[in-house]
């Protein structure tokens, strides 16, 4: 019906909106939880646990590594022929191994 409405009239608003009631209850509901905590709580509530920091810190090398693996952009054959840029390549290839 709000779809309706704002076609008629040229302009979209939340008028009879039948979700949105909804929506706005569902989250002063959960954002209730968070008013007054202190800043100790809240550090400890956004804070990564050991094992999520050591989660991050793999993916983190693991991407690093995977980025300085990868072959540079290069479309011109003859960059792609030439003696250094296959020295590089080779010296890449084998420090990820």
């Amino acid at each position: 019906m709000a779809a309706l409405d704002g076609i008629r009239t040229g302009e979209m608003t939340y008028k009879g909106d039948a979700i949105l009631p909804m929506i706005e209850e569902e989250m002063k509901t959960r954002l209730a939880r968070f008013q007054g905590m202190s800043k100790a709580e809240e550090a400890a509530m956004l804070s990564l646990s050991g094992e999520q920091k050591k989660i991050v810190a793999e993916n983190d090398r693991k991407m690093k590594n995977e980025f300085l693996a990868a072959a540079p952009q290069v479309s011109h054959g003859t960059i792609k022929s030439n003696d250094k840029y296959k020295q590089y390549m080779s010296m890449v290839q084998s420090a990820t191994k």
